[in-house]
């Protein structure tokens, strides 16, 4: 805190591990032979860096307390996966005795895809509040959102967005047992990548415009 300005600069790094996970499919013919497949997906990650930056100033002026505040965040996230692999696991009879299974032979090199966000928000806000009767809250926030994704196949897309979504919010009390309260936020949805069985496939979609209104 610095006279009547309140200054904070957090930053966080949450990251996530997903394990390698194998699963059989078994396939029965006419004739009661089975043919094994194993379904083989690697080990993927994820992370996310943010931070952001961000100072207050509150004052008082004509009976009223004012806040006015300014804030800048930016994110860095990114996440690799690989598709499943099909690895033959061999065939048997349905009616044989048990038999020992062959290690399968799995690929020493998988290749991943790579989704990529960066993202930076400038923010001002404006707060007012009349003694315990009524609140007032405002702001601003210029958004620029870039994905960038590339598939297994070393296909890449990219997407860029520049926006300005705003939010508003009040609250009155008119009584002590009666509260009335309006909001209004907009925001941005990551909208994901084309499948595969798109013609885009691997194509970034833009993210949506999302809006939520409370009374």
């Amino acid at each position: 805190r610095t006279g009547n300005w309140l200054l904070g600069a957090p930053a966080v790094r949450p990251t996530r591990d997903a394990s390698r996970t194998d699963t059989t499919v078994l396939s029965i013919d006419g004739t009661g032979r089975v043919r094994s497949t194993l379904y083989h997906t690697p080990e993927a990650d994820a992370r996310s860096d943010s931070a952001e930056v961000k100072a207050f100033r509150t004052f008082n002026f004509a009976g009223a307390t004012h806040r006015v505040g300014l804030a800048y965040r930016q994110r860095h996230s990114v996440s690799r996966r690989a598709d499943a692999i099909a690895v033959p696991a061999g065939s048997f009879g349905i009616g044989d005795d048990p038999v020992a299974v062959v290690q399968p032979d799995f690929p020493a090199n998988v290749p991943l895809s790579r989704d990529e966000v960066d993202q930076s928000i400038l923010s001002a806000t404006y707060e007012l509040s009349i003694h315990d009767e009524f609140e007032l809250r405002l702001g601003a926030h210029r958004n620029r959102y870039e994905k960038t994704f590339r598939d297994t196949r070393g296909e890449q897309s990219a997407q860029v967005d520049t926006s300005v979504l705003y939010s508003a919010s009040a609250l009155w009390n008119p009584a002590s047992r009666l509260h009335v309260f309006a909001s209004y936020v907009a925001g941005l949805e990551e909208s994901g990548i084309a499948p595969d069985a798109a013609v885009n496939r691997g194509a970034g979609f833009p993210p949506v415009g999302a809006r939520q209104y409370e009374v």
